[in-house]
This record gives structure tokens, sequence and C-alpha cells, in this order.
């Protein structure tokens, strides 16, 4: 399994969506989402269209399209969040580890995002974190794109690569 953290952009992402949930223990009280990363660049940066290699690629767990609706989500990755304001839909995700700050990665959290994971696109990576009272929580994501010879693959279908650069990999959004 690829550590992704050294790869992804720190950019703060609104997780606006109604069912979007938080551990609760936000001190900010903002209710964001951030990626892991080492550059910046715009989350909103889009690489192209929605992925659309076939009608079999899409995922019933992590990376569900989810619109925050009570039930949107399986028990496998129960939170909706969204990467868009205003959002009108975001994708289902799962708690993937918890650490002191946002320079330590959780050491299975790939292996937890893999496991709740059921497309055929994309490399799912434990990316996404929230600062909270307890420390940082982190939460699954889909990366994509190509940097130098790794190949991190489409995002499945209803989804679009955004972010994706040279140097870093991008994440599937809605």
């Amino acid at each position: 399994m690829r550590n992704l953290a050294s790869l992804f952009t720190v950019a703060v992402l609104a997780c606006s969506l109604a069912a979007c949930s938080s551990s609760g223990d936000d001190t900010t009280g903002d209710d964001t989402t951030t990626p892991d990363a080492n550059t910046t660049t715009s989350p909103d940066a889009n690489t192209g269209s929605p992925d659309a290699a076939s009608n079999n690629n899409v995922s019933t767990q992590l990376g569900k399209i989810c619109t925050g609706a009570q039930g949107d989500c399986p028990t496998e990755a129960p939170d909706c969040i969204a990467v868009t304001d205003p959002a009108t839909q975001g994708f289902c995700t799962g708690g993937c580890g918890n650490t002191p700050d946002t320079t330590t990665h959780p050491a299975d959290g790939d292996t937890i995002c893999a496991g709740i994971y059921d497309g055929t696109s994309g490399t799912p990576a434990c990316m996404f974190y929230q600062t909270g009272a307890s420390g940082v929580d982190w939460s699954c994501g889909i990366a994509c794109g190509v940097v130098g010879t790794q190949d991190f693959g489409t995002c499945p279908n209803g989804m679009t690569c955004t972010g994706a650069t040279a140097q870093q990999p991008g994440y599937c959004a809605p």
C-alpha cells in the first residue's frame, strides 16, 4: 500500500452537507475537513470532467455519491462530506485514524481506507483531516492522477479528479 501522506495539498474543504458529521470535538466550530499535503494547490482546480470508464466503475461504500440525507451512506463509510460550496452533493467516507497533529499520518490509515473501498479505479487513501479537541481526526478519500511514474488512477463514475498536479495526486469529488 502506498503511503500518500506526503503527497496531498493542504487546503480547507467546506464540509457543508447536512449529514456531514464531525467527531464533536471541532474546537474551531467551522466543521472543516482538510486533505493532507506538503505543497499548495487550490482545491477548486479542476483537471477535467467526471471519469466515465464504464457503468460499473462505482463504489457502494467509500466514494459513493451522497446528498446528506439520513441513511445516504452505508455503515462502512457513514459520513457524507462535500468539497464544494455551496454543496449539493458529496461522497461517503469513513474515519481512518486519530493523531496528535497533522504531521503524523495514521499508521494503518491507508489500509483502513482500502478495506472500505469497493470501486475499481483511483487509490483509496487516508487523506482528509479535521482538527478537534482530541487531536486530528482523519478520513478516507480516493486519490487520482499521475505523479511522475506513479499512477493513482482515475475517479469512479460521477466524480472528477480535483487538484492533481505533476507533483501531487488529486482527490476524487462529485
